[in-house]
């Protein structure tokens, strides 16, 4: 062998040893993700906090629900009222 082809010979063979310690390392970053991605969706399934919010929140729109239900009619007596009074205002204010 040349000193050329010994040289070449080496160089490849650090070229290769640092593309293997670059991929190590990608490799290892991409695991640690993964880890950490894993751990967050855990966390965020046994989170239950979401949950009883939600359930608060369908309660109290039931509950807005069944309380316009059961006044709709003091409800629109109330806004057609209001709207009337409305209507008289911008008459006078126009004139």
């Amino acid at each position: 062998m040349t000193v050329m082809n010994i040289y070449n010979f080496m160089s490849f063979k650090a070229e290769t040893m640092l593309e293997k310690e670059e991929e190590n390392i990608m490799f290892d970053l991409l695991d640690r993700l993964y880890i950490i991605a894993l751990c967050s969706a855990n966390a965020f399934i046994k989170d239950e906090d979401g949950a009883v919010d939600l359930v608060t929140i369908v309660v109290l729109i039931g509950i807005a629900v069944v309380l316009a239900v059961l006044f709709r009619t003091r409800i629109q007596a109330l806004l057609t009222t209001l709207f009337d009074t409305i209507d008289k205002g911008a008459e006078k204010a126009v004139k």
